[in-house]
């Protein structure tokens, strides 16, 4: 057999078995899609009443420079700690608001209370105010 014949001949069955094992084998893809939730429940009483995030806190009627306080309490109801923080970022124009338990790391099925202080402006006119106050719940890498 000559060269040109056997390398041919060589060619022609790895094109072959190409064929052959490219027609045995399938590809399947299978779309996935997973969310890892790394917030950790919480729960909340304010003044001693339960508080959710559809609850909306009134206040009532307040005044230039009043100091409103209300007693906040976290409980972690997850499996694992917790860095608790409470900010506002649509408070009122010089208005503060502040937690005494701010970024307290809580370990599960434990609870922290404080005072929520929120002041009003001096220069606070008459109106009606809104505002959110947030809670993130970050999981603590350990």
């Amino acid at each position: 057999m000559n060269k040109k014949l056997k390398l041919l001949t060589i060619a022609s069955v790895a094109v072959l078995l190409g064929v052959i094992v490219a027609a045995v084998t399938e590809q399947y893809i299978f779309p996935n899609h997973a969310t890892i939730d790394s917030a950790v429940p919480l729960t909340f009483l304010l003044d001693g009443e339960a508080w959710t995030e559809t609850d909306t806190i009134e206040w009532g009627t307040i005044y230039p420079s009043d100091v409103l306080v209300a007693t906040l309490q976290a409980t972690n109801v997850g499996n694992v700690d917790t860095n608790v923080t409470l900010y506002s970022a649509n408070l009122p124009l010089d208005w503060t608001i502040t937690w005494a338990s701010n970024k307290t790391i809580l370990a599960p099925l434990a609870n922290v209370s404080g005072d929520l202080t929120i002041t009003v402006a001096s220069g606070a006119g008459a109106g009606d105010y809104s505002w959110n106050i947030d809670v993130v719940s970050t999981e603590v890498e350990t």
